[in-house]
């Protein structure tokens, strides 16, 4: 004879109303919303002492990524904006040293004129601290001893709003000098002009 299964009891389960569980939810909540606050107070005050460190180290470039997009009090927003105009007249160094040493000289002397035009505008900033003042010296000292031109004469080609007649002043300025030569359409200009022809050039 098969044995008798055994009858286990019945135990009623109790279930926990809303009522019981709403505060659980409600403090499981509370608690994420706190981790999740200070998690992000603490990787932005890791990020900006992070960055006010590089930029009195000089490194502007982490600088202005660890401040980028963090709410900056008026010292940090300093640093940013400085570390952003350093690194933007580096920027317009680099894209001149790449044409340079392809031996685009054209696209090269195009490329720190277009410097000298975006210099003043530069976050209206830009010569309010003599540190970006002297990053942009650099781009003034190419262009007064390589292409024998000041800031003023630089501005005034940089100035051109025709792309046709800022072309031919850029090709004069490097005629002049020996670092190429183009046929200019007769009538326009001369290949004796000894300066920059910043007037605009009959049709």
């Amino acid at each position: 004879e098969k044995p008798e299964k055994e009858v286990k009891p019945s135990v009623s389960e109790k279930k926990l109303s809303p009522k019981k569980i709403l505060p659980i939810v409600v403090v499981c909540i509370s608690l994420g919303a706190v981790i999740l606050l200070l998690g992000n107070f603490l990787a932005d005050y890791t990020a900006k002492r992070s960055g006010r460190e590089a930029y009195y180290a000089g490194d502007y470039q982490t600088c202005y990524q660890n401040l980028m997009g963090k709410e900056l009090d008026e010292t940090e927003q300093v640093m940013y904006s400085q570390s952003e105009s350093i690194l933007t007249i580096r920027m317009w160094l680099r894209e001149y040293e790449v044409f340079v040493n392809e031996g685009s000289e054209l696209e090269a002397l195009d490329s720190l004129l277009q410097a000298v035009r975006d210099y003043p505008t530069l976050l209206n900033y830009a010569t309010q601290w003599n540190e970006v003042s002297l990053a942009f010296q650099d781009i003034l000292n190419i262009l007064s001893q390589k292409y024998q031109l000041s800031q003023e004469e630089a501005q005034q080609i940089a100035d051109i709003s025709d792309n046709v007649e800022y072309t031919k002043n850029v090709m004069l300025v490097l005629q002049r000098l020996g670092l190429g030569f183009w046929e200019f359409p007769q009538g326009t200009v001369t290949e004796e002009t000894s300066a920059p022809n910043t007037e605009e050039a009959p049709a």
